[in-house]
C-alpha cells in the first residue's frame, strides 16, 4: 500500500512539473481557433464590401478594431485575471468571441459590425490572450520561457494558415453569413475543452513575481505563525493599535513610492522611441491582415490567389516564430536590432509591391514578410522590455508598449483610405515605406539615448550576456501573483523572458 502511494505521489509530482506544457499546448489550439478567425477578416472584407457597397477604409475598420483591442484591452483583462483567476476570464473571452461571430452573421447593416465583431470579438480575444499568457509565464518564469510563449503564439499563425482556407471555401460554398456560424461552432468546439486545462501551478513550487526567493516550507511557516501568536498575546490593546497604525503608514509609503516609480518608468524617452516605432510597424501589419486581399484583387489577382498568398504568409510566419523561439535567447546582440532588421526588410517588401505583377513574385514577398517581418513584430513586443529596461521595470514599460501596439493595429485601417481616394493602394505603400524608415531611426535611438544620456539604464547588453552565460539546473519553478497595490501592473508576469 505504501509503495502504491509513493508511486502515486511521484506521478502526481511529475504531472505538476509537466502541466505547464499541457497548458501551453492547450493555449496553442485556442489561439489557432480564435486568431485564425480574426486574421481571416481580409477574405471577409471583400465579401462585406460587395454586399454592403462600402469602401475599403470604412470596412477595414471592423477588423482593425478587433485586432487592436486584443492588446488595447489589457488594462481591464489584467485586473479581471487578478480578481477572478485565469480560467474564468478565458471562458468569458471564448464565449464573447463565439457570440460575436454568431450575432454578426445576423446583422443587416454594416455599421452594427463595428460593435458586434470589432468591439465584442476584440474584447473576447483580449481576455483569452491575457489569461493564457499570464498562466504560461507563471509556469515558465525563467527556464523555457521563450520556448513556451513562442509555441503558444505560433498557434496564431497556424490558425491563420488553416482558417484562411476554411473561410475561403465556406464562403464559396455557403456564403459569408453561414461561414461565420460554422466558424463559431469550430471556435467553441476547440476552445472549451482546452480551457479546462487552465489550472494554477502548485503552491509548493511558487515564487513571488518580483522576487527570486522561494516560499518557505509550510512547517516553518506554521512555526513562525505560532511564535507570532504567542508574542502578540502578551501585547496590550493599545500597543496593538499603535502597531497597526505604524504598519498602515508604512504600507501607504510603499504604495506612494510604487506609484512614483511607475510614473518615472513610463516617462523614459527611449521607452516612447520604442513604443512609437512599434505603433508604426503594427499599422503596417494591419495592412497585411486586413487589406492585403483587397490590394491583390484591386491589382487584378483572383481571390484564390489572395488566399494562397495569405497561406504562404502563415506558413512562413510559423517557420519564423519557431526559429525565433529557438535562437532569440542565444543571439550575440540585443533583440531590439531584430526590429531594425524587420523594418529594413519591410521597406524592401513595400517597394517591390509597387511593381509586383506576377503571382510568383508575390509569393516570394509572402515568404520574406511572414518569416521575418511579421514573425518578429508579432512575437517580440511581448518580451522586448525585459531586455531593454530590465525585469524590475518590465511591468510598467511592457504595458506602454503593448498598449501602443494596439493603437497601431487599430490605426492601420487609415491605410485603406488610399484605395477609396485614388482607386489604388500606392499612397498606402508610400506611407508604409515612410513608417518603416522612421521606425528604424526610432529603434536605433533607444540604445543610443541610453548610452549617451542614461547610462544607468543601459542594461540590454548586460542582460544579453547574462542570457548567454546563464546555466539553469533543476526543475522549473513557477510563480504566483505579487500583492501589487493596483491593476495598472499588466503583464507583470513577464519577468524573465531573456
Amino acid at each position: 500500500m505504501e509503495a502504491f502511494q509513493r508511486i502515486a505521489e511521484k506521478v502526481k509530482l511529475l504531472m505538476s512539473k509537466k502541466w505547464g506544457w499541457v497548458v501551453t499546448i492547450a493555449t496553442f489550439w485556442i489561439f489557432s481557433a480564435a486568431f485564425g478567425t480574426m486574421y481571416s477578416f481580409g477574405i471577409l472584407l471583400v465579401e462585406l464590401q460587395e454586399e454592403f457597397d462600402s469602401g475599403a477604409s470604412e470596412t477595414a475598420w471592423i477588423g482593425s478594431i478587433a485586432i487592436g483591442l486584443h492588446t488595447l484591452g489589457t488594462f481591464v483583462s489584467s485586473a479581471l485575471v487578478r480578481r477572478f483567476d485565469n480560467r474564468p476570464v478565458a471562458i468569458v473571452g471564448i464565449f464573447l468571441c463565439f457570440s460575436s461571430v454568431i450575432i454578426t452573421s445576423l446583422m443587416p447593416v454594416l455599421e452594427a459590425l463595428y460593435f458586434t465583431f470589432g468591439v465584442v470579438y476584440g474584447i473576447g480575444i483580449n481576455f483569452v490572450v491575457i489569461s493564457s499568457i499570464n498562466l504560461i509565464l507563471r509556469y515558465f518564469p525563467t527556464k523555457n520561457c521563450s520556448r513556451a510563449t513562442g509555441l503558444a503564439l505560433t498557434g496564431t499563425t497556424i490558425g491563420m494558415l488553416i482558417m484562411n482556407q476554411v473561410v475561403h471555401h465556406l464562403i464559396i460554398s455557403w456564403g459569408w453569413r453561414n461561414m461565420l456560424r460554422v466558424v463559431g461552432g469550430i471556435l467553441l468546439f476547440v476552445s472549451v475543452p482546452c480551457v479546462t486545462t487552465f489550472v494554477q501551478p502548485s503552491s509548493k513550487n511558487l515564487i513571488q513575481a518580483d522576487s527570486v526567493a522561494p516560499l518557505e516550507d509550510e512547517d516553518e511557516l506554521d512555526e513562525e505563525k505560532a511564535k507570532l501568536r504567542e508574542a502578540t498575546s502578551e501585547i496590550t490593546d493599545e500597543e496593538k493599535l499603535r502597531l497597526k497604525e505604524k504598519e498602515a503608514s508604512e504600507d501607504k509609503e510603499v504604495v506612494k513610492e510604487g506609484r512614483c516609480s511607475r510614473f518615472r518608468n513610463v516617462a523614459y524617452p527611449e521607452l516612447w522611441f520604442l513604443s512609437f516605432g512599434i505603433t508604426g510597424c503594427c499599422m503596417t501589419m494591419t495592412f497585411y491582415y486586413v487589406s492585403m486581399v483587397s490590394f491583390m484583387t484591386t491589382n487584378g489577382f483572383d481571390k484564390s490567389d489572395s488566399a494562397l498568398f495569405m497561406m504562404v504568409v502563415a506558413i512562413s510566419e510559423v517557420v519564423g516564430k519557431v526559429v525565433i523561439s529557438a535562437v532569440a535567447d542565444s543571439l550575440p546582440f540585443p533583440k531590439i536590432y531584430l526590429f531594425v532588421l524587420a523594418s529594413i526588410l519591410g521597406v524592401v517588401v513595400m517597394v517591390v509591391l509597387l511593381v509586383a505583377s506576377s503571382l510568383g513574385l508575390m509569393l516570394g514577398l509572402a515568404v520574406v514578410t511572414g518569416m521575418i517581418v511579421m514573425s518578429i513584430f508579432d512575437t517580440l513586443p511581448y518580451s522586448i522590455c525585459v531586455e531593454v529596461f530590465g525585469s524590475a521595470k518590465a511591468a510598467d514599460t511592457s504595458s506602454v508598449v503593448l498598449f501602443m501596439s494596439g493603437v497601431g493595429l487599430v490605426m492601420g485601417s487609415l491605410l485603406g483610405m488610399s484605395v477609396d481616394n485614388t482607386g489604388n493602394y500606392d499612397s498606402a505603400i508610400y506611407a508604409s515605406v515612410g513608417i518603416y524608415s522612421l521606425s528604424v531611426l526610432l529603434y536605433l535611438a533607444v540604445p543610443l539615448y541610453q548610452r549617451l544620456f542614461a547610462k544607468e539604464r543601459y542594461v540590454m547588453v548586460r542582460n544579453r550576456r547574462k542570457a548567454l552565460l546563464m546555466v539553469e539546473d533543476g526543475p522549473e519553478p513557477t510563480f504566483a501573483l505579487s500583492p501589487l497595490p493596483s491593476p495598472e501592473y499588466i503583464f507583470t508576469d513577464i519577468v524573465s523572458v531573456v
